[in-house]
């Protein structure tokens, strides 16, 4: 059984995930920063699926938090367990400070609930690359199903 730790504030998410949460995985939730480090303390993870914008703690303000939280993770569990980072944002910058501050995976919300164990369950088992060539094909998908209902108009050849 694959053991995740979701950090997430926002309840309603935290709830959808819960309701599509494989059989084989046991899911437990911290919706605060304070909470994560005790949790931690008491068990750990097989893989832990992070939010970017909590409540802030740790920083200065809510679109840092979720970074705080990843360098502590880091700096304390570095190797140990893997972080999977899910965040509404898809900047750029944002992800490249993910990967550069350890996580092993950033993904969308956008792109659906049941990416979230496929990239907890890649990151365990798996290798990253095979869950960057799995969601790349995901979200190069979505994009052509856009196109043929006419969401966005064809790229120049």
């Amino acid at each position: 059984m694959m053991r995740v730790l979701v950090i997430d504030d926002d309840v309603e998410f935290t709830e959808h995930l819960k309701a599509v949460k494989p059989v084989e995985v046991s899911m437990d939730v911290v919706h605060d920063s304070e909470s994560v480090f005790a949790h931690l303390q008491v068990g750990t993870p097989d893989v832990i699926v992070l939010d970017l914008s909590m409540a802030p703690t740790l920083a200065t303000d809510s679109a840092s938090e979720g970074l705080a939280i990843l360098g502590a993770i880091m700096g304390g569990h570095r190797g140990r367990v893997p972080v999977v980072i899910a965040t509404e944002s898809e900047d750029d910058d944002t992800e490249a400070w993910c990967r550069k501050l350890g996580a092993a995976a950033v993904l969308h919300k956008a792109d659906g609930l049941g990416q979230v164990f496929d990239a907890a369950r890649e990151v365990v088992v798996g290798t990253e690359e095979d869950w960057l060539t799995k969601a790349a094909t995901r979200r190069f998908g979505h994009v052509r199903q856009l196109v043929k209902e006419g969401g966005e108009d064809e790229p120049e050849k």
